[in-house]
């Protein structure tokens, strides 16, 4: 993270609402040729709409990333371009509509920052994406501050023994309160249940929230 110090935190505005049918389908026939297989994907997402497909569906995150996947070709292409050795100066990190773009803090690389946002602007201009410009940030982490991204902030902290620093992952507070709601309405109905099923039950929901950033 040291030199990767800048990240973009990204926002993108009601990205799953705005996802054009014919657009994504056009990018799931180049690979599925099935008729059958691309009828059941169509009538899938225009299930909920003309347009959109509905956020939280299983088969939303699996669209959303198809949708956007040529973003991540593009600056790909931009890393590969720009990397020294085995130091990166761009790079973007995503899944469906969660992403972070992280830009070396060199002072060689000043402006970068604001350059790889408006790429990411044109980028997405042509599928009906836009940036939600008040939630959408520029961090620097040598200065401590944090970063979302998959329901965590990640911010850069001192070691407490010794020189040098880590990376802090935190819940998101969103992500916290669904937890902890999730674990008091096993408790709540958790009746006559012996306690060690109980902690069983909680532990799984855990680990399936945790799965799910």
């Amino acid at each position: 993270m040291r030199r990767m110090s800048t990240v973009i935190d990204v926002d993108l505005s009601r990205s799953f609402d705005t996802i054009r049918h014919s657009v994504l389908l056009e990018k799931i026939a180049k690979r599925i040729q099935d008729p059958q297989v691309m009828g059941l994907v169509k009538q899938i997402i225009e299930a909920g709409g003309s347009v959109g497909v509905p956020q939280g569906g299983p088969f939303s995150p699996l669209a959303a990333n198809i949708y956007l996947n040529e973003l991540d070709w593009f600056f790909d292409a931009i890393r590969r371009k720009t990397a020294e050795g085995g130091f990166e100066a761009v790079n973007d990190h995503r899944f469906a509509d969660d992403l972070v773009i992280t830009v070396s803090g060199h002072h060689t690389r000043r402006g970068w920052a604001e350059r790889a946002l408006q790429r990411l602007q044109e980028q997405i201009a042509p599928l009906g994406v836009e940036l939600n410009l008040e939630k959408t940030k520029m961090v620097n982490t040598l200065n401590g501050e944090a970063f979302g991204f998959l329901g965590f902030d990640l911010r850069r902290v001192g070691k407490q023994s010794g020189d040098g620093h880590l990376t802090l992952m935190t819940p998101k507070k969103k992500a916290r309160k669904a937890v902890k709601a999730k674990v008091r309405d096993i408790i709540a109905r958790g009746g006559a249940t012996p306690a060690a099923d109980l902690v069983k039950r909680i532990n799984a929901t855990l680990a399936f929230s945790a799965r799910e950033k």
